[in-house]
């Protein structure tokens, strides 16, 4: 494993600075998530009587959202909407229609310019507001006993398969039947699941993390303010995913692949650069030869690649990705020059090289007067062939 030096330390702080979100953001969501909870517990409430629960999932949930690479981008929030309803007596639609009647009277109440807008597997909010937001809110129920026990049967722990909820999918063959057979997911437990996989980092370093944050224990702290190196690792590693796709969208990995990956890969290291090279180093074999290629960690059965059998260009394009964010690192602990840095650090990672910035590189050690040194040159990603559409992941 390539060792670190100070510089390409301070570079990688440096870029995770500029992508990052503040604090006051996830707690802008957090208080968002609290409202519609309230509001299907209110009276009157459709849904009030049926255990209603929602919980945040994705990006906001781990730590890992980064600012969006143009201004004025708008950030996704996903939250899961449950009700206490069985599959043996609703369909997918009913579920969804349900559920979609509370939402659109509390965007009525909060006055929102637009009606949300019916996706395939949710309802979305347009919030409008100084930071741009919207809100997917996924429909969904508690998973059948048979399910949950055919998870446990292929290895997820009890303490997670009881959290599996069925969802709803208008594309599902059973959208509009009462059927057992509904689309499923996991995001508590792939939330706790990821989590667990930030702690490999060691005791000593998440006690550091709350002797530094002035709380005794780590899970006294929400997950997005632990900052590991993991959760870093993520995030730098979707900024590059999102400057090298900038212009090619459909071809770019989705960012549930990514920080799958990234969590099975990752060794348990301390230091940020050494953390994403062994990440990077072990992310392709980490891909199995048959389906499911990537695996769900908390439901086998469901595979994060589904879409590379349709489109081979999407397995060409993250393979590529990967050698080219390999190499991209590498560079970053090189010995490049002035011109060489402000332009890896502003293509591949979206980090404005300033005279602000430049000082605190020159200051951990960087050589801006060196020769003129340039970067190895990066696979170039760029799949001719007429676009598939498709919903992406998040």
């Amino acid at each position: 494993m390539t060792e670190s030096t100070a510089v390409s330390r301070r570079i990688l702080d440096l870029i995770f600075e500029s992508l990052d979100v503040p604090t006051s953001y996830y707690q802008k969501a957090a208080n968002r998530y609290r409202s519609v909870g309230e509001w299907l517990h209110r009276d009157g409430s459709a849904v009030a009587g049926l255990a209603p629960e929602v919980f945040p999932q994705g990006s906001f949930r781990y730590g890992t959202v980064i600012k969006p690479i143009t201004e004025g981008g708008v950030y996704d929030l996903d939250m899961a909407c449950q009700v206490n309803l069985s599959k043996s007596n609703y369909t997918q639609e009913q579920i969804k229609e349900l559920l979609g009647g509370e939402i659109a009277s509390y965007a009525r109440a909060q006055s929102f310019k637009e009606k949300p807008e019916a996706k395939h597997r949710c309802w979305r909010l347009h919030y409008a507001d100084e930071v741009g937001f919207h809100m997917d809110v996924v429909p969904c129920i508690p998973e059948s006993p048979d399910f949950i026990q055919a998870l446990m049967s292929v290895g997820v722990p009890e303490k997670w398969a009881t959290m599996a909820i069925a969802i709803t999918d208008d594309r599902h063959q059973n959208f509009k039947l009462i059927d057992p057979d509904w689309p499923s997911s996991n995001t508590e437990g792939f939330s706790e699941w990821f989590h667990q996989r930030m702690k490999t980092v060691g005791p000593e370093k998440m006690m550091k993390i709350a002797s530094d944050r002035k709380v005794a224990s780590i899970d006294d702290l929400p997950a997005y303010e632990w900052k590991t190196p993991l959760q870093r690792a993520v995030q730098i590693l979707k900024r590059h995913r999102d400057m090298v796709f900038k212009d090619q969208e459909d071809l770019k990995p989705v960012s549930v692949l990514i920080t799958t990956l990234a969590a099975l890969a990752y060794g348990g290291e301390a230091d940020l650069f050494q953390a994403l090279d062994g990440i990077l180093t072990r992310m392709p074999g980490l891909v199995r030869p048959e389906a499911p290629r990537v695996p769900n960690p908390l439901n086998p059965r469901e595979d994060f690649t589904d879409r590379w059998e349709k489109d081979p260009r999407l397995e060409k394009s993250f393979r590529l990705w990967v050698a080219r964010a390999k190499t991209d690192l590498d560079a970053l602990n090189g010995d490049l020059d002035d011109l060489a840095m402000t332009d890896l650090l502003g293509k591949e990672f979206g980090v404005r090289v300033n005279d602000d910035l430049r000082k605190s590189m020159i200051a951990a050690g960087w050589n801006v007067g060196r020769g003129s040194t340039t970067a190895a040159a990066a696979p170039a990603i760029h799949i001719h062939q007429a676009a598939k559409p498709w919903s992406r992941h998040r």
